[in-house]
């Protein structure tokens, strides 16, 4: 019989390979992007003085790790997705597949209900 002390150190391992294969997972379905640390994504490399340097760093680094004027950058753990090519974005403005917002715990809590949470013609 495994002592407690193994079985946690077992039980957070196999968290941990769970987690790591979503995260590829995930993460191959989205546009390449500079590597970013675990829990902070690429915020260090977005330091900026003002806005305008930020769009800047953004720009720069879409188009040294992207492909087609997008790349996928990590806000914290939140995987965003910067576009930088004009057909790209006009494409993209007119496709249902990137229409709506990205689903978070409060709209599983509040079932996008309310004046607040709705996304779109819901009635």
């Amino acid at each position: 019989m495994l002592d407690p002390v193994s079985i946690a150190v077992l039980t957070l391992a196999f968290t941990a390979l769970c987690l790591s294969f979503i995260s590829l997972r995930r993460s191959s379905m989205l546009p390449p992007g500079p590597p970013g640390k675990i829990i902070f994504g690429n915020l260090g490399q977005l330091k900026a003085q003002s806005g305008r340097e930020s769009y800047r760093k953004i720009a720069q680094l879409v188009d040294q790790y992207g492909i087609h004027g997008m790349a996928t950058l990590y806000l914290g753990s939140r995987p965003v997705v910067f576009v930088k090519d004009l057909e790209t974005i006009k494409k993209m403005a007119h496709a249902d597949e990137y229409t709506g917002r990205p689903l978070s715990v409060r709209d599983h809590f509040f079932h996008r209900k309310g004046l607040i949470f709705t996304d779109g013609d819901e009635a």
